[in-house]
């Protein structure tokens, strides 16, 4: 859902390029860049090793080795974590230690911690905070980390604009927050301030949320997806919103999936990407700015490893280091 791009090297530094309206890039300023600038230097993260990156609509997230957790851009929804409206460089989000893995969505944030459990602060008026609370909107701000209900042996989380998914270790999956296109994945159209589990899904190994939309990727290398599908991404073939899991058409082979605003995009074992949904920005990378209801394949890429999607671009990582965008 960002409008800008992160990656993390090797040493642990993180760079960040794009959109810098609200700070989001963290470099203590609000101007855009169209190269990577090195923002470890900057704030609380001087001296952290990175581990992972994770960015929300205006809001960003970086986990460190050591378990703690750091934001920066917009906290209007209290997404920072801390009293803070906005920052432009990283802050610690204070009383969250052994985090394993990190989700910025539209407007709040989600932390996994390495005891299964899950914390999530920010905006919680669609429920997406997973404590049992539809919160006012601002100045109402949940600023301190609350434990999402009813919730554990967690391996992976992900956060859309105003929902959140989570995958346990027995291969089922819970949702939670915004309901209205489906995102629930339980037959309903309503949203849920507590986790439910998503129908038919099993032997799941990871997951991934968009704007309004959810994937999984299935153990045998298929994928799901649930939720808004007006503009193609949930790859079943039609443009509807489904509140009950489909399988993407005509793909298998599947090692990694990844979820923009409005597209989706899946990584085959070959190291070839294929996506779907809206391309009206080119985020599909096959040549022309259409939108596609079933994958097609990202051109002129191989020997992928990683792959990622934001708010209207797609990246990919090769083996050999390089970062592909379009």
């Amino acid at each position: 859902m960002s409008f800008s791009s992160y990656a993390v090297t090797a040493e642990g530094k993180l760079y960040a390029w794009g959109a810098n309206f609200r700070g989001q890039l963290g470099n203590s300023t609000k101007v855009n860049s169209a190269t990577p600038l090195d923002i470890s230097p900057f704030g609380d993260l001087a001296g952290k090793t990175i581990v992972s990156v994770s960015s929300g609509y205006e809001h960003t997230l970086a986990l460190a080795s050591d378990g703690t957790v750091y934001a920066w851009g917009n906290g209007l929804y209290g997404q920072l974590g801390r009293n803070a409206f906005e920052s432009t460089v990283p802050l610690q989000v204070p009383g969250l230690s052994g985090i394993t893995a990190i989700a910025a969505g539209g407007n709040h944030s989600l932390a996994l911690k390495s005891d299964g459990t899950v914390y999530a602060w920010g905006d919680g008026q669609n429920g997406q905070l997973g404590d049992g609370n539809f919160y006012g909107p601002p100045p109402f701000r949940v600023v301190v980390p609350v434990q999402v209900t009813n919730l554990s042996g967690v391996t992976a989380i992900a956060a859309g604009y105003s929902h959140s998914v989570a995958l346990k270790s027995d291969g089922t999956v819970y949702a939670w927050g915004s309901g209205t296109s489906g995102q629930m994945g339980n037959g309903s159209f309503n949203s849920s301030a507590v986790p439910v589990p998503v129908s038919g899904l099993s032997r799941i190994k990871t997951i991934a949320a968009g704007r309004g939309h959810s994937l999984a990727l299935h153990s045998d290398g298929i994928v799901y997806a649930w939720g808004l599908g007006i503009s193609g991404q949930l790859g079943s073939g039609g443009y509807n919103s489904v509140s009950l899991r489909v399988q993407v058409i005509n793909l298998s082979g599947i090692t990694a999936i990844a979820a923009g605003n409005l597209h989706s995009l899946a990584l085959k074992s070959d190291g070839t990407i294929y996506a779907w949904g809206n391309g009206q920005n080119g985020q599909l990378g096959n040549g022309n700015f259409n939108n596609s209801a079933v994958p097609v394949q990202v051109s002129s890429l191989s020997n992928i490893t990683h792959i990622s999607g934001g708010e209207g671009h797609s990246l990919a990582r090769k083996s050999d280091g390089i970062i592909y965008a379009w």
